[in-house]
């Protein structure tokens, strides 16, 4: 659990998890309210949450409204899960699939193609 916001608790955040992927859960102090995400790099999207321009550009997502309403020292933050591989090897996947995929609409052309005649 994570509740020192300062620029040394960030520091931390940032070192732990820069580029890991995972779960993330908020809780409201004030009242139990949870919200819970995801990310490819768990540091990046906490941090937005940092931001008062993000909080008030987001005011609609209700994380945001609630820091917006509560103060981002209202809160609790877990991090309840973790995925082992790294940010690189999840984007090697994310570009295997794409190639996979420009792969599999070819043969498709070339298939509808061939029926043509």
């Amino acid at each position: 659990m994570f509740m020192d916001f300062s620029y040394n608790g960030r520091l931390k955040l940032k070192n732990k998890y820069k580029r890991i992927p995972g779960i993330y859960l908020w809780v409201n102090k004030n009242n139990n309210r949870f919200y819970i995400g995801k990310s490819v790099n768990l540091f990046i999207r906490i941090s937005k949450y940092f931001s008062t321009y993000y909080i008030k550009k987001k005011n609609k997502m209700p994380i945001c409204g609630a820091i917006n309403k509560y103060d981002i020292d209202s809160f609790n933050l877990y991090i309840l899960e973790t995925l082992d591989f790294s940010y690189s090897s999840i984007l090697d996947k994310r570009k295997f699939l794409s190639q996979n995929k420009k792969k599999q609409k070819k043969k498709t052309k070339k298939k509808k193609k061939k029926k043509n005649f």
